[in-house]
Protein backbone atom coordinates (compact mmCIF):
# COMPACT_ATOMS: atom_id res chain seq x y z
CA UNK A 1 0.00 0.00 0.00
CA UNK A 2 1.36 3.39 -0.99
CA UNK A 3 1.53 5.84 1.89
CA UNK A 4 1.07 9.46 0.89
CA UNK A 5 3.02 12.14 2.77
CA UNK A 6 1.22 13.58 5.77
CA UNK A 7 1.84 15.84 8.75
CA UNK A 8 0.94 15.23 12.38
CA UNK A 9 1.11 17.53 15.40
CA UNK A 10 -0.02 16.97 18.99
CA UNK A 11 1.79 19.22 21.48
CA UNK A 12 -0.39 18.52 24.53
CA UNK A 13 1.19 16.72 27.50
CA UNK A 14 -1.46 14.12 28.39
CA UNK A 15 -1.90 12.28 31.69
CA UNK A 16 -4.58 9.57 31.64
CA UNK A 17 -5.95 7.42 34.44
CA UNK A 18 -7.74 7.40 37.76
CA UNK A 19 -6.28 9.98 40.12
CA UNK A 20 -4.00 11.79 37.65
CA UNK A 21 -5.39 15.22 38.61
CA UNK A 22 -3.57 14.99 41.95
CA UNK A 23 -0.41 16.24 40.24
CA UNK A 24 -1.81 19.57 39.04
CA UNK A 25 -0.61 21.32 42.19
CA UNK A 26 2.97 21.55 40.94
CA UNK A 27 1.75 23.44 37.85
CA UNK A 28 -0.25 25.93 39.92
CA UNK A 29 2.09 26.61 42.83
CA UNK A 30 2.55 30.33 43.56
CA UNK A 31 0.73 31.35 40.36
CA UNK A 32 -2.49 33.26 39.72
CA UNK A 33 -4.96 30.59 38.64
CA UNK A 34 -8.39 30.85 37.02
CA UNK A 35 -10.74 27.86 36.82
CA UNK A 36 -13.13 28.13 33.87
CA UNK A 37 -16.13 25.90 34.42
CA UNK A 38 -19.89 25.50 34.24
CA UNK A 39 -22.11 24.59 37.17
CA UNK A 40 -19.90 22.04 38.92
CA UNK A 41 -20.08 23.50 42.42
CA UNK A 42 -22.71 21.02 43.60
CA UNK A 43 -20.94 17.92 42.29
CA UNK A 44 -17.92 18.28 44.55
CA UNK A 45 -15.56 18.06 41.57
CA UNK A 46 -14.77 21.77 41.67
CA UNK A 47 -13.79 21.63 45.35
CA UNK A 48 -11.63 18.58 44.69
CA UNK A 49 -9.72 20.35 41.91
CA UNK A 50 -9.31 23.48 44.03
CA UNK A 51 -7.78 21.31 46.78
CA UNK A 52 -5.50 19.56 44.30
CA UNK A 53 -4.36 22.92 42.89
CA UNK A 54 -2.40 23.22 46.13
CA UNK A 55 -0.96 26.62 46.91
CA UNK A 56 -1.59 29.06 44.07
CA UNK A 57 -0.86 32.73 44.70
CA UNK A 58 -4.50 33.43 43.91
CA UNK A 59 -7.43 31.39 42.59
CA UNK A 60 -10.45 32.75 40.72
CA UNK A 61 -13.44 30.59 39.69
CA UNK A 62 -15.27 31.73 36.55
CA UNK A 63 -18.40 29.56 36.35
CA UNK A 64 -20.53 31.55 33.92
CA UNK A 65 -19.96 29.26 30.92
CA UNK A 66 -23.19 27.86 29.53
CA UNK A 67 -23.79 24.85 27.23
CA UNK A 68 -22.77 25.91 23.71
CA UNK A 69 -20.67 28.79 25.13
CA UNK A 70 -21.62 32.22 23.85
CA UNK A 71 -19.36 35.02 22.68
CA UNK A 72 -20.52 37.15 25.60
CA UNK A 73 -19.54 34.70 28.35
CA UNK A 74 -16.19 33.99 26.70
CA UNK A 75 -15.46 37.71 26.38
CA UNK A 76 -16.28 38.27 30.05
CA UNK A 77 -13.97 35.42 31.07
CA UNK A 78 -11.18 36.88 28.95
CA UNK A 79 -11.67 40.29 30.50
CA UNK A 80 -11.52 38.88 34.04
CA UNK A 81 -8.39 36.89 33.18
CA UNK A 82 -6.80 40.08 31.88
CA UNK A 83 -7.57 42.38 34.80
CA UNK A 84 -6.61 39.69 37.34
CA UNK A 85 -3.32 39.00 35.54
CA UNK A 86 -4.06 35.26 35.40
CA UNK A 87 -1.05 33.01 34.72
CA UNK A 88 -2.76 29.59 34.57
CA UNK A 89 -6.19 28.79 33.15
CA UNK A 90 -7.70 25.45 34.18
CA UNK A 91 -10.59 24.26 32.03
CA UNK A 92 -12.84 22.04 34.14
CA UNK A 93 -15.98 20.45 32.73
CA UNK A 94 -17.37 19.21 29.45
CA UNK A 95 -16.65 20.51 26.00
CA UNK A 96 -18.27 23.87 26.64
CA UNK A 97 -15.90 24.70 29.50
CA UNK A 98 -12.87 23.32 27.67
CA UNK A 99 -13.64 25.26 24.48
CA UNK A 100 -14.39 28.47 26.37
CA UNK A 101 -11.16 28.26 28.37
CA UNK A 102 -9.09 28.17 25.18
CA UNK A 103 -10.48 31.53 24.11
CA UNK A 104 -10.35 32.96 27.64
CA UNK A 105 -6.64 32.13 27.88
CA UNK A 106 -5.93 33.76 24.51
CA UNK A 107 -8.08 36.83 25.21
CA UNK A 108 -6.15 37.38 28.43
CA UNK A 109 -3.28 38.71 26.27
CA UNK A 110 -5.46 41.12 24.29
CA UNK A 111 -5.69 44.84 24.94
CA UNK A 112 -8.05 45.52 27.82
CA UNK A 113 -10.38 47.76 25.84
CA UNK A 114 -10.88 45.06 23.18
CA UNK A 115 -11.60 42.30 25.68
CA UNK A 116 -13.95 44.54 27.65
CA UNK A 117 -16.02 45.14 24.52
CA UNK A 118 -18.58 42.45 23.73
CA UNK A 119 -17.23 42.15 20.17
CA UNK A 120 -14.02 40.42 21.36
CA UNK A 121 -14.17 36.76 20.31
CA UNK A 122 -16.60 37.46 17.44
CA UNK A 123 -13.92 39.07 15.31
CA UNK A 124 -11.75 35.96 15.67
CA UNK A 125 -14.64 33.59 15.08
CA UNK A 126 -15.49 35.36 11.82
CA UNK A 127 -11.88 35.31 10.66
CA UNK A 128 -11.41 39.07 10.89
CA UNK A 129 -8.49 38.66 13.29
CA UNK A 130 -6.24 35.83 14.47
CA UNK A 131 -4.66 35.19 17.84
CA UNK A 132 -0.95 35.94 17.71
CA UNK A 133 0.12 34.58 21.09
CA UNK A 134 -0.88 33.01 24.39
CA UNK A 135 1.35 33.53 27.41
CA UNK A 136 -1.08 31.94 29.88
CA UNK A 137 -0.61 28.25 30.65
CA UNK A 138 -3.67 26.19 29.65
CA UNK A 139 -4.68 23.01 31.48
CA UNK A 140 -7.70 20.89 30.52
CA UNK A 141 -9.52 18.57 32.92
CA UNK A 142 -12.54 16.99 31.19
CA UNK A 143 -15.42 15.74 33.33
CA UNK A 144 -17.28 14.09 30.45
CA UNK A 145 -16.24 11.55 27.83
CA UNK A 146 -17.22 13.10 24.53
CA UNK A 147 -15.73 16.23 23.07
CA UNK A 148 -12.04 15.33 23.05
CA UNK A 149 -11.39 19.06 23.34
CA UNK A 150 -8.53 18.40 25.74
CA UNK A 151 -6.41 17.13 22.82
CA UNK A 152 -7.54 19.39 19.96
CA UNK A 153 -6.93 22.95 18.80
CA UNK A 154 -10.61 23.39 17.94
CA UNK A 155 -13.32 25.27 19.83
CA UNK A 156 -16.98 25.90 19.04
CA UNK A 157 -18.87 29.03 20.05
CA UNK A 158 -22.43 30.28 19.68
CA UNK A 159 -23.54 33.79 18.84
CA UNK A 160 -27.20 34.06 19.87
CA UNK A 161 -27.29 37.70 18.75
CA UNK A 162 -26.43 36.87 15.14
CA UNK A 163 -27.95 33.38 15.35
CA UNK A 164 -25.09 31.06 14.44
CA UNK A 165 -22.76 28.46 15.89
CA UNK A 166 -19.26 28.15 14.47
CA UNK A 167 -16.07 26.21 15.04
CA UNK A 168 -12.70 27.89 15.23
CA UNK A 169 -9.17 26.52 14.89
CA UNK A 170 -6.07 28.17 16.32
CA UNK A 171 -2.54 26.95 17.03
CA UNK A 172 -2.93 28.66 20.42
CA UNK A 173 -5.92 26.46 21.33
CA UNK A 174 -3.76 23.43 22.05
CA UNK A 175 -3.76 22.74 25.78
CA UNK A 176 -0.35 22.63 27.41
CA UNK A 177 -1.53 19.84 29.73
CA UNK A 178 -4.53 17.53 29.77
CA UNK A 179 -5.48 15.43 32.79
CA UNK A 180 -8.04 12.81 31.80
CA UNK A 181 -9.35 11.13 34.94
CA UNK A 182 -12.25 8.70 34.26
CA UNK A 183 -13.25 8.96 37.92
CA UNK A 184 -14.51 12.50 37.26
CA UNK A 185 -17.14 11.13 34.83
CA UNK A 186 -18.98 8.78 37.21
CA UNK A 187 -21.44 11.48 38.32
CA UNK A 188 -22.45 12.41 34.76
CA UNK A 189 -26.22 11.80 34.31
CA UNK A 190 -27.43 9.08 31.94
CA UNK A 191 -28.64 11.44 29.22
CA UNK A 192 -25.38 13.38 29.15
CA UNK A 193 -23.35 10.16 29.21
CA UNK A 194 -25.26 9.10 26.10
CA UNK A 195 -24.95 12.43 24.30
CA UNK A 196 -21.25 12.90 24.97
CA UNK A 197 -20.47 9.26 24.18
CA UNK A 198 -22.24 9.49 20.84
CA UNK A 199 -20.43 12.75 20.11
CA UNK A 200 -17.14 10.90 20.60
CA UNK A 201 -18.34 8.05 18.39
CA UNK A 202 -19.15 10.51 15.61
CA UNK A 203 -15.75 12.19 16.05
CA UNK A 204 -14.06 8.85 15.52
CA UNK A 205 -16.16 7.72 12.55
CA UNK A 206 -15.99 11.10 10.81
CA UNK A 207 -12.22 11.24 11.30
CA UNK A 208 -11.93 7.76 9.82
CA UNK A 209 -14.02 8.46 6.72
CA UNK A 210 -12.74 12.04 6.21
CA UNK A 211 -10.94 12.71 2.94
CA UNK A 212 -8.22 14.26 5.14
CA UNK A 213 -7.56 11.04 7.10
CA UNK A 214 -3.98 9.77 7.33
CA UNK A 215 -2.20 6.50 8.14
CA UNK A 216 -1.59 8.03 11.60
CA UNK A 217 -5.18 9.10 12.33
CA UNK A 218 -7.02 6.07 10.93
CA UNK A 219 -5.90 3.35 13.39
CA UNK A 220 -6.49 5.73 16.31
CA UNK A 221 -9.99 6.47 15.02
CA UNK A 222 -10.73 2.76 14.55
CA UNK A 223 -9.75 1.88 18.11
CA UNK A 224 -11.82 4.80 19.40
CA UNK A 225 -14.88 3.52 17.52
CA UNK A 226 -14.41 0.05 19.00
CA UNK A 227 -13.91 1.28 22.57
CA UNK A 228 -17.05 3.41 22.48
CA UNK A 229 -19.23 0.88 20.66
CA UNK A 230 -18.21 -1.84 23.12
CA UNK A 231 -18.45 0.09 26.40
CA UNK A 232 -20.82 3.07 26.15
CA UNK A 233 -23.93 1.05 27.00
CA UNK A 234 -22.27 -0.33 30.14
CA UNK A 235 -21.25 3.15 31.28
CA UNK A 236 -24.79 4.38 30.57
CA UNK A 237 -26.51 1.70 32.64
CA UNK A 238 -23.83 1.43 35.35
CA UNK A 239 -22.42 4.94 35.82
CA UNK A 240 -20.08 3.92 38.65
CA UNK A 241 -18.51 1.09 36.62
CA UNK A 242 -15.04 2.61 36.52
CA UNK A 243 -13.86 0.01 34.00
CA UNK A 244 -16.49 1.03 31.46
CA UNK A 245 -15.96 4.72 32.23
CA UNK A 246 -12.23 4.30 31.66
CA UNK A 247 -12.73 2.63 28.27
CA UNK A 248 -15.18 5.32 27.12
CA UNK A 249 -12.86 8.07 28.39
CA UNK A 250 -9.98 6.53 26.47
CA UNK A 251 -12.14 6.18 23.36
CA UNK A 252 -13.22 9.80 23.62
CA UNK A 253 -9.64 11.03 24.01
CA UNK A 254 -8.43 8.90 21.10
CA UNK A 255 -11.28 10.19 18.95
CA UNK A 256 -10.15 13.71 19.84
CA UNK A 257 -6.58 12.91 18.84
CA UNK A 258 -7.83 11.45 15.55
CA UNK A 259 -10.01 14.38 14.54
CA UNK A 260 -7.40 16.89 15.72
CA UNK A 261 -5.42 15.61 12.73
CA UNK A 262 -8.29 15.47 10.23
CA UNK A 263 -11.19 17.69 11.43
CA UNK A 264 -14.76 16.39 11.48
CA UNK A 265 -17.07 16.41 8.45
CA UNK A 266 -20.67 16.95 7.45
CA UNK A 267 -22.38 15.50 10.54
CA UNK A 268 -20.84 18.21 12.69
CA UNK A 269 -21.76 20.82 10.11
CA UNK A 270 -25.35 19.55 10.25
CA UNK A 271 -25.30 19.65 14.04
CA UNK A 272 -24.82 23.41 14.24
CA UNK A 273 -28.27 24.47 12.94
CA UNK A 274 -29.84 21.58 14.88
CA UNK A 275 -28.42 22.86 18.17
CA UNK A 276 -29.05 26.55 17.45
CA UNK A 277 -32.53 26.28 15.93
CA UNK A 278 -33.92 23.16 17.62
CA UNK A 279 -31.98 23.29 20.91
CA UNK A 280 -30.80 19.70 20.52
CA UNK A 281 -27.94 18.56 22.74
CA UNK A 282 -24.74 18.63 20.68
CA UNK A 283 -23.97 14.91 20.80
CA UNK A 284 -27.48 13.95 19.71
CA UNK A 285 -27.40 16.60 16.96
CA UNK A 286 -24.23 14.97 15.62
CA UNK A 287 -25.41 11.36 15.87
CA UNK A 288 -29.04 11.58 14.74
CA UNK A 289 -28.01 11.27 11.07
CA UNK A 290 -24.96 9.02 11.59
CA UNK A 291 -26.56 5.84 10.27
CA UNK A 292 -27.87 7.25 6.95
CA UNK A 293 -24.67 9.24 6.34
CA UNK A 294 -22.52 6.14 6.83
CA UNK A 295 -24.79 4.35 4.38
CA UNK A 296 -24.41 7.22 1.89
CA UNK A 297 -20.63 7.49 2.20
CA UNK A 298 -19.93 3.74 2.18
CA UNK A 299 -19.96 3.16 -1.62
CA UNK A 300 -17.38 5.94 -2.03
CA UNK A 301 -14.91 4.47 0.50
CA UNK A 302 -15.16 0.67 0.07
CA UNK A 303 -11.65 -0.07 1.40
CA UNK A 304 -12.21 1.98 4.53
CA UNK A 305 -15.59 0.35 5.12
CA UNK A 306 -13.99 -3.09 4.77
CA UNK A 307 -11.38 -2.16 7.39
CA UNK A 308 -14.07 -0.78 9.70
CA UNK A 309 -16.17 -3.94 9.43
CA UNK A 310 -13.14 -6.16 10.00
CA UNK A 311 -11.99 -4.17 13.04
CA UNK A 312 -15.45 -4.23 14.62
CA UNK A 313 -16.00 -7.88 13.62
CA UNK A 314 -19.20 -6.92 11.82
CA UNK A 315 -20.22 -9.38 9.09
CA UNK A 316 -21.73 -6.69 6.85
CA UNK A 317 -22.43 -2.99 6.58
CA UNK A 318 -26.11 -3.70 7.22
CA UNK A 319 -25.24 -5.40 10.51
CA UNK A 320 -23.01 -2.49 11.56
CA UNK A 321 -25.77 0.01 10.76
CA UNK A 322 -28.12 -2.13 12.84
CA UNK A 323 -25.64 -2.15 15.75
CA UNK A 324 -25.34 1.64 15.62
CA UNK A 325 -29.11 2.07 15.69
CA UNK A 326 -29.48 -0.48 18.49
CA UNK A 327 -26.89 1.40 20.57
CA UNK A 328 -28.62 4.74 19.98
CA UNK A 329 -32.04 3.35 20.87
CA UNK A 330 -30.62 1.66 23.98
CA UNK A 331 -29.30 5.00 25.30
CA UNK A 332 -32.53 6.77 24.38
CA UNK A 333 -30.95 8.88 21.64
CA UNK A 334 -33.05 10.23 18.76
CA UNK A 335 -32.67 8.36 15.47
CA UNK A 336 -34.93 10.52 13.27
CA UNK A 337 -35.25 14.26 12.76
CA UNK A 338 -39.04 13.94 12.84
CA UNK A 339 -38.91 13.03 16.51
CA UNK A 340 -37.16 16.33 17.19
CA UNK A 341 -39.89 18.43 15.65
CA UNK A 342 -37.96 19.11 12.44
CA UNK A 343 -40.48 19.67 9.68
CA UNK A 344 -40.00 19.47 5.93
CA UNK A 345 -40.18 23.26 5.66
CA UNK A 346 -37.11 23.50 7.92
CA UNK A 347 -34.85 21.39 5.73
CA UNK A 348 -33.78 24.02 3.22
CA UNK A 349 -32.57 26.31 6.01
CA UNK A 350 -30.71 23.44 7.70
CA UNK A 351 -29.08 22.45 4.40
CA UNK A 352 -28.12 26.02 3.56
CA UNK A 353 -26.48 26.62 6.95
CA UNK A 354 -24.73 23.25 6.79
CA UNK A 355 -23.12 23.90 3.42
CA UNK A 356 -21.68 27.19 4.68
CA UNK A 357 -19.32 25.15 6.86
CA UNK A 358 -15.94 24.14 5.38
CA UNK A 359 -16.30 20.81 7.21
CA UNK A 360 -18.63 19.60 4.44
CA UNK A 361 -15.69 19.57 2.02
CA UNK A 362 -14.04 16.81 4.07
CA UNK A 363 -16.95 14.38 3.66
CA UNK A 364 -16.56 11.60 1.05
CA UNK A 365 -19.92 12.51 -0.48
CA UNK A 366 -20.08 16.08 -1.78
CA UNK A 367 -23.56 17.62 -1.73
CA UNK A 368 -25.13 20.46 -3.65
CA UNK A 369 -27.86 22.39 -1.84
CA UNK A 370 -30.57 20.57 -3.77
CA UNK A 371 -28.98 17.17 -3.10
CA UNK A 372 -28.67 17.82 0.62
CA UNK A 373 -32.28 19.00 0.89
CA UNK A 374 -33.41 15.84 -0.92
CA UNK A 375 -31.18 13.68 1.31
CA UNK A 376 -32.61 15.28 4.44
CA UNK A 377 -36.15 14.71 3.18
CA UNK A 378 -35.35 11.06 2.53
CA UNK A 379 -33.78 10.56 5.95
CA UNK A 380 -35.94 12.82 8.11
Amino acid sequence: MDIKPFQSFLPTNVSFGVGVTRSIGELCAHKRVMVVTTGLKRSGILNRIIREAGTPADLLVFDEIEPNPTCESVDRGGYLARINEIEVVIALGGGSALDAAKAVACLRDEREEIVAASAGIRSYLLGERAFARRSTQLIAIPTTSGTGSEVTNVAVFSDPVNHYKKSMVSPWFWNDYAFVDPELTVTVPEKHTAATGLDALVHAIESFWAVSSTPFSEPIALEAVKLIMDHLLRAYHNPEDIGARTKVSLGSMMAGIAFSQTRTTILHALSYPLTVDFHLEHGFACSVLLKPMLQTNAPLIPKKVARLLDYLEAPSLERLLQRIEELMVSVDAPVHLKALGVQEKDLEGIADQTLRSPLTKLNPKAFTLEELIAWLKENR
